[in-house]
């Protein structure tokens, strides 16, 4: 059943080697064989990224309705020899080699290159599905697996959303090391849009190898959607012995006479501890309590964490979280500690998700770097401001400012990799080799950046092309899910300058018309931009050492200068 709606896989974490990317790659392509997956998958993506293409206007169709419908059912029916949508199919197979680099590009993966030679290779396992064309699968997944595994998952997710289930990791029971490595895994491959990542564990093995031995940033995220399980009631455990037993042909004549048995399995299944906690000073261990299931909620799914991998810049091995020393800590102060953790964990049940930013909102506030992660500021708040006022009243002095886009990217680079409630990442633009756009992902908004010279026209076809793919996806993703499509919005910034060039891109179409009520024009007059290159200064002063301090605190202290501008980008289009 679950299959119709998703593409669920397992994690290889069952012992220490399956925690690599290369062995995840390898670990989730098998299981996908294994469950009579890949074949669809291979055939779901590519059926897709045609349905983007007719969509997208870029392949013409007689009748695209009907196309677009065919395209987004069963994709055997395609490919299949005896499918009812084989003309389709089999029109595909006669140009796809024409096809692959288009298909490659509205796939909108950080590499076209790459994603050609995904696209080719699960051709060649859809239409022969043997062991050379799995192993072609697994080699490119093997070479480069931080990178080629998450692209992997993402192509698979622009069929269906993928969920990644981790189960039996009781190999790991009071390993910190394994369970913060296990954790950044989890967080980085949740971070890839449409793939969902199930942790199913016991509470001792959270309690010892997760859980309280996490960073705090890392235990939020990784809890953000928990749900205890109660446990097993005698009713239960004659449930599930009986739906096993007609799953297995067992007539209820043949066990009729078991009937005592069965209850007494039952009971006796229905008596097993709910799980121990282990406390990490060795004291006696203490049984915890199931918890109601009712009084189980969402929390907010992103919580800040300014040292999390994002999807595109994964390293080859996510490194250990620092020990943090402790010195002098009395048993009180831990078990206070304690209870803040629980205070903190029922106050998150209680608020549940983090609405997105309005234009009423106040400037967003930021967390206080990590002591091990960022130098700590010694520079006071008051001088900060100082001197960001005598940079503002300098500039306002000089004859109005162009819009500076280096200034503008790294301030939304800055910003977005600090802010509480954004995950931030970035694209790489296909055909445009070292050049991405960054991307703020909020509760229900998705922002892309253009920040580059309105003369490079080469540019603005590309991001063109990339928005209106995007917007495309979305769109699939939420029909799947039964969600609300986020609102995707490419904001463009312009000062008076600037606003001649603008129109000309928007004239001749460079900007097409099909994608400009995503397209948020931002104006930023001579006071805004002396504001923006004022903070732009002091950030880099702080990365020069000029000033003792670190562009976390710069913004935490002078967030409020920039508050126009926070508002601004973060309103949704049309308010």
């Amino acid at each position: 059943m679950l299959q119709k709606d998703v593409v669920p896989a397992t994690l290889p974490w069952q012992t220490p080697e399956g925690a690599t990317w290369e062995a995840i790659g390898r670990g989730v392509i098998d299981d996908l064989v294994r469950g009579n997956q890949l074949q669809s998958v291979c055939g779901g993506v590519n059926a897709t990224l045609l349905r983007r293409l007719i969509q997208t206007g870029r392949i013409p169709s007689t009748d695209p309705a009907q196309a677009l419908h065919v395209l987004g059912q069963n994709p055997m029916e395609l490919f299949s020899p005896t499918g009812s949508a084989r003309v389709i199919g089999d029109w595909f197979r006669k140009h796809f080699a024409q096809l692959s680099r288009t298909l490659a590009d509205i796939a909108s993966l950080d590499s076209a290159a790459a994603a050609e030679a995904w696209l080719r290779a699960m051709f060649e396992y859809l239409e022969k599905p043997d062991a050379a064309s799995l192993a072609a699968l697994q080699n490119l997944a093997a070479h480069d697996s931080a990178l080629q595994v998450p692209r992997f998952l993402r192509l698979a997710a622009a069929w269906k959303p993928v969920v990644l289930i981790a189960d039996h990791m009781d190999a790991f029971y009071r390993d910190p090391a394994a369970g913060v490595t296990l954790a950044r895994y989890a967080l980085e491959l949740a971070s890839i849009p449409a793939v969902h990542v199930v942790l199913s564990m016991n509470q001792d093995l959270w309690d010892t190898s997760f859980g309280p031995q996490l960073p705090s940033a890392l235990e939020d995220r990784l809890n953000a959607r928990g749900v205890s399980l109660r446990g097993l009631t005698d009713k239960d455990a004659q449930a599930i012995i009986d739906l096993r037993l007609r799953e297995a042909g067992v007539r209820d004549d043949e066990h009729l006479g078991a009937e005592d048995e069965l209850r007494q399995l039952a009971e006796s299944l229905a008596r097993e501890p709910q799980g121990q906690h282990v406390d990490i000073a060795n004291a006696p261990a203490a049984p915890v309590h199931p918890v109601d299931s009712q009084a189980v909620s969402e929390i907010a799914s992103e919580s800040f964490l300014s040292d999390a991998p994002t999807a595109m810049t994964a390293p080859a091995e996510p490194p250990l979280a620092p020990a943090v020393a402790r010195s002098r800590e009395s048993e009180d102060q831990r078990a206070n500690f304690q209870k803040l953790r629980q205070m903190l964990a029922k106050l998150r049940v209680a608020t549940g998700s983090v609405p997105p930013p309005s234009a009423s909102s106040a400037a967003p506030k930021l967390e206080e770097p990590p002591v091990d992660l960022a130098l700590e500021s010694t520079e006071p708040l008051q001088d900060l401001r100082v001197r960001f006022e005598e940079l503002r009243r300098e500039m306002a002095q000089l004859p109005p400012p162009r819009m500076d886009c280096e200034a503008l990217g790294t301030l939304v680079r800055v910003a977005g990799r600090r802010f509480p409630v954004v995950r931030y990442d970035e694209v790489e633009l296909p055909g445009l080799s070292g050049r991405s756009l960054p991307r703020w992902s909020l509760q229900g908004m998705e922002i892309v950046f253009g920040i580059e010279d309105f003369a490079d026209s080469r540019f603005w076809k590309t991001i063109s092309s990339f928005v209106a793919g995007r917007v495309a996806e979305l769109g699939e993703l939420a029909a799947q899910t039964g969600d609300t499509s986020p609102q995707l919005k490419l904001v463009i910034f312009k000062g008076d300058v600037e606003t001649p060039t603008l129109n000309s891109l928007l004239a001749d179409e460079t900007i097409p018309g099909v994608i400009r009520q995503n397209v948020d024009v931002v104006h930023l007059d001579p006071r805004s931009l002396c504001q923006l290159h004022a903070m732009r200064q002091v950030i880099r002063e702080s990365d020069s050492g000029a000033l003792h301090t670190n562009a976390t605190s710069v913004l935490a202290a002078l967030a409020n200068e920039l508050d126009f501008f926070w508002k601004r980008v973060t309103r949704p289009k049309g308010q």
